[in-house]
């Protein structure tokens, strides 16, 4: 099981990476695969009491050459890319479903570790990413939320609410602009953004915003005539002498 989803991982690296041009670069230079490498062994280890130390030692060790901090207990199917790598914090109880793509920056935390920390003890506090997410980069989602199979988080996203399946979420706090019917709809988005939707919904925007403009200068315009002498708005419209 432990080799055949490090494969999984090479082939999605190479399938979803364009820098990627064959597994033995992958294996060799790419700090992202590193990095899930080191999580599986040491998660291979996290079940038993004594196995526990070395997968931290493990992890820690992973953290320092790849600046990617994975906690060992954390569950992460096959298919997984981190891209970039640099940043990436996954927390102890976070789930990670296939095929999922994770930019650099990304954190799956918890809300509130600090407080009352020995109470959390145990429970579920981490996200559960469903598969074929997508997690641009520098993008927060923190809490035991849960983002739905083939959901795209746009980069810088603070995400603290579920996100339903095919919907894109963006900003801070983010906020769902598209929604797809199916995973056929859902083209790979790097960083998570649908640049093509993002452009629509800009022209739109920018559309209603010209609109109203003209509504209000329109009405300026009215309330001027109106407050002005009726000679003057006379000379103004038209006078016949």
């Amino acid at each position: 099981m432990f080799f055949k989803k490090i494969n999984t991982d090479l082939n999605a690296f190479v399938e979803r990476d364009p820098a990627a041009p064959s597994k033995f670069w992958v294996v060799l230079l790419w700090p992202g695969f590193h990095a899930i490498f080191f999580y599986r062994l040491s998660h291979l280890l996290w079940p038993y009491s004594l196995g526990r130390p070395i997968a931290r030692l493990i992890s820690g060790l992973s953290r320092f050459l790849t600046s990617v901090d994975i906690h060992p207990a954390a569950q992460i199917d096959e298919g997984f890319v981190i891209d970039h790598a640099t940043g990436v914090v996954i927390g102890e109880t976070a789930i990670i479903g296939k095929n999922v793509t994770l930019y650099h920056g990304v954190t799956l935390g918890g809300l509130s570790p600090s407080i009352d920390s020995a109470s959390q003890v145990g429970m579920k506090r981490h996200p559960t990413l469903e598969e074929d997410v997508i997690v641009g980069a520098n993008a927060s989602i923190l809490g035991d939320i849960i983002i739905a199979k083939s959901a795209h988080i746009g980069a810088n996203a603070v995400v603290t609410k579920p996100v339903e399946a095919y919907a894109t979420a963006v900003g801070n706090p983010a906020r769902i602009i598209t929604k797809k019917r199916n995973k056929h709809d859902c083209e790979f988005a790097a960083y998570g953004i649908d640049i093509k939707n993002i452009r629509d919904i800009t022209m739109e925007e920018i559309k209603l915003l010209k609109q109203r403009l003209k509504q209000i200068e329109d009405k300026l315009e009215q309330d001027d005539i109106k407050t002005q002498p009726k000679s003057l708005v006379k000379g103004k419209i038209g006078d016949e002498t």
